[in-house]
């Protein structure tokens, strides 16, 4: 188990996929190459997702965006 925790994908054809989170390392979320949780659906961009845990809390930031 993973020192944070576990951020899993509830909905959908990957439902069940998910990816064990350790505090201070960032994460990518996306479909393409090389993200630590790769989804395959046509409305998700090659970098998505951003995620990282700081000080106790997930931080889940929108690729490109500023948007959380």
């Amino acid at each position: 188990m993973s020192e944070f925790g576990y951020l899993e994908v509830f909905w959908g054809s990957q439902a069940g996929l998910g990816l064990g989170l350790d505090s201070e390392y960032l994460y990518e979320i996306g479909s393409g190459e090389g993200c630590h949780l790769a989804l395959q659906d046509s409305s998700v961009t090659p970098l998505h997702a951003k995620a990282h845990v700081h000080e106790g809390r997930l931080v889940l930031t929108a690729a490109g965006s500023g948007l959380v």
